[in-house]
């Protein structure tokens, strides 16, 4: 076999490996694809599940919130000035409870929001002394 007969069997060769690799790699490509989809799906799902979780939990709470104020309402005074602000405080425990269960976690999140939104300045004030007061609390 002559030289350049060989150097042509070479490079036939290599076009054939070269050929080969670049299948493979779409294969391979195509697969990193496939499986980074599904990851992003199964992340989604279990985002969605966790969101549902704590939507009920948040429901529960509100549920033994509202409990607890009928508790208040009912293990309390019931006259006097007393009487009057443990009704007070037994109401405003039991209607916390029923904005917990009904409104869940993600419409608690909602409504802090818009809170936050709608008064951006007191909020910054209000972050600055609660920051304030977890520091002083940390150092002791």
């Amino acid at each position: 076999m002559s030289s350049t007969e060989v150097l042509s069997k070479l490079d036939h060769e290599f076009c054939n490996v070269a050929a080969r690799v670049k299948e493979t790699s779409g294969m391979i490509g195509e697969k990193a694809e496939a499986a980074a989809s599904a990851v992003g799906d199964m992340a989604n799902r279990t985002a969605t599940n966790l969101s549902a979780e704590a939507d009920d939990l948040a429901s529960i709470a509100g549920r033994g919130v509202q409990r607890f104020g009928e508790q208040l309402r009912r293990n309390t005074p019931q006259s006097g000035m007393l009487g009057s602000v443990s009704k007070s405080v037994a109401r405003t425990v039991t209607e916390g409870g029923e904005y917990m269960e009904c409104s869940k976690l993600s419409g608690m999140r909602h409504d802090l929001a818009t809170l936050i939104r709608s008064n951006p300045v007191p909020t910054i004030f209000i972050a600055i002394g609660l920051g304030w007061i977890a520091s002083r609390m940390t150092r002791k």
